[in-house]
């Protein structure tokens, strides 16, 4: 079973993007400027979200900017290894059982 690295990366993207937008919400949300009520549905959001990522729900605001840098490195650190097997197609043949011996007929 491979790993489809594109949808993988758009769900990703997706998680991402949600917690940039609560993140930025939730940074410039002040009591005064905020329904109480409204704040805590968002608080509720951003926990729901934090969890898709794997974070403790109660985690604060430095600990999810962390936690997504880490996605964001993640995601990079598999296109880099998709990118890598791709440079290889047509040079490298994974079927061969001795890649060093030449299998072409003289």
């Amino acid at each position: 079973m491979s790993i489809n690295v594109t949808d993988i990366s758009i769900r990703s993207q997706r998680v991402l993007a949600e917690l940039e937008s609560e993140l930025i919400w939730l940074r410039n949300c002040s009591d005064k400027f905020a329904h109480p009520a409204h704040y805590r549905r968002e608080v509720d959001r951003f926990r729901t979200l934090m969890g898709r990522i794997g974070m403790p729900p109660d985690s604060d605001y430095s600990q999810a900017v962390s936690a997504i840098r880490r996605l964001i490195l993640e995601i990079q650190h598999q296109f880099a290894k998709d990118f890598a097997w791709k440079a290889f197609d047509g040079v490298f043949d994974p079927t061969d059982s001795d890649p060093d011996t030449d299998n072409s007929v003289a």
